[in-house]
């Protein structure tokens, strides 16, 4: 992957820079008519509107007249990632629509001159509350089905053969298995409270050593497919005239551990999941629309045993975000608040850890 740094020009003043026969297809694009003329306006957004946390975004408002005489106005979202994964956006937006997966009209793209992909897409409604989707069941499965309907893809020709590989890696495992160990030396010298000191025992830190030679044994070997990576909430937005839930970003879209997206809902316990869920039900509705999308066939028992042994990884990995987390601060809260909110991740993250090497993997 390659980091850029260089600082390009600002993304508005590029967009409002491009000749205006660029605007007019976008504006054509999003209007559905012949444009004779357009008239451009941009507004910056947070970093991380629309699942994206890298690169920069604005929202191109484009005031503009058909050819027919008619006037209107039309408000694009504008993207622009500033590093390189590889493989540019572009493509897996014309693959996942041409496949009718839900996602933001693509209207046209570009490259600026440092050669950086700048994309103009619909102009979605973000997911400001992930916790939503997840409290209500017909949404959570809605979620739940487009990570089935792009996992059960199988990418072919030119695309097919462009797709990198942004699964675990051997180094992944390694970061888990230093964040225990980072973990135990701040809680056991007391640094993360009384609590954290007392659950981070010896015989604990044995058993996630071992889980995590297990996993680097077993993780590398797993089956791979097409994933959309880091599938979470925040990656999913609405079509405003419909409130049809859509998928955004996908700078690492690609070839992943064929479970990958469904590790973190179907893969987790029952005694982890929010707001009461089963996993086995989530597991099984998932299962059902990947097989319907033509995924693989493989036993039910497989997905249980792949995703349960994905979502150790995640949690196990995760424990250093909210450890690097609770030293840096946040940007928004108090020190004191924010660190409290880390420890209590930590905590529930670990025990969870330590009770699934007993529950097992099917439960």
């Amino acid at each position: 992957m390659t980091e850029r740094d260089d600082n390009p020009i600002d993304l508005g003043q590029y967009v409002l820079g491009l000749d205006n026969s660029v605007l007019r297809e976008v504006a054509a694009n999003a209007c559905g008519c012949s444009v004779a003329n357009v008239r451009a306006e941009t507004e910056p957004l947070a970093w991380s509107t629309y699942g994206c946390f890298t690169g920069d975004k604005v929202i191109l408002t484009l005031s503009y007249k058909t050819t027919a005489g008619d006037s209107g106005e039309t408000a694009v979202y504008v993207k622009r990632q500033l590093r390189d994964p590889g493989h540019m956006e572009t493509a897996h937006y014309q693959y996942l629509n041409s496949n009718e997966i839900p996602v933001p009209r693509f209207y046209s793209s570009h490259l600026d001159e440092e050669g950086l992909e700048v994309l103009f897409l619909e102009n979605a409604e973000p997911n400001r509350d992930g916790n939503r989707i997840l409290k209500d069941p017909e949404n959570y499965h809605a979620f739940l089905s487009i990570a089935a309907r792009v996992n059960g893809l199988t990418p072919e020709g030119q695309y097919g053969e462009s797709l990198f590989y942004f699964g675990p890696r051997a180094e992944t495992i390694d970061r888990g298995r230093l964040a225990v160990s980072a973990l135990w030396d701040s809680a056991t010298s007391g640094r993360l409270g009384n609590s954290m000191k007392e659950l981070c025992t010896s015989e604990h830190h044995n058993a996630l050593l071992t889980m995590a030679d297990f996993l680097s044994e077993i993780v590398p070997a797993m089956e791979r497919g097409y994933t959309i990576d880091d599938f979470t909430p925040v990656k999913i937005g609405r079509r405003r005239d419909t409130g049809e839930m859509l998928v955004c970003d996908f700078r690492t879209t690609g070839l992943g551990l064929r479970f990958a997206d469904a590790a973190s809902w179907t893969g987790c316990p029952d005694y982890a999941q929010k707001a009461g869920y089963k996993r086995r039900e989530l597991a099984d509705y998932y299962f059902s629309e990947y097989l319907a999308a033509g995924g693989n066939e493989v036993p039910f028992e497989t997905l249980l045993e792949e995703t349960h042994t994905l979502w150790q990884l995640g949690v196990l990995c995760g424990l250093s975000w909210w450890l690097d987390s609770h030293f840096k601060g946040h940007h928004s809260m108090e020190d004191a608040e924010w660190q409290a909110v880390c420890r209590e991740r930590l905590e529930t993250d670990l025990t969870n850890l330590l009770k699934s090497q007993t529950v097992g993997k099917n439960g």
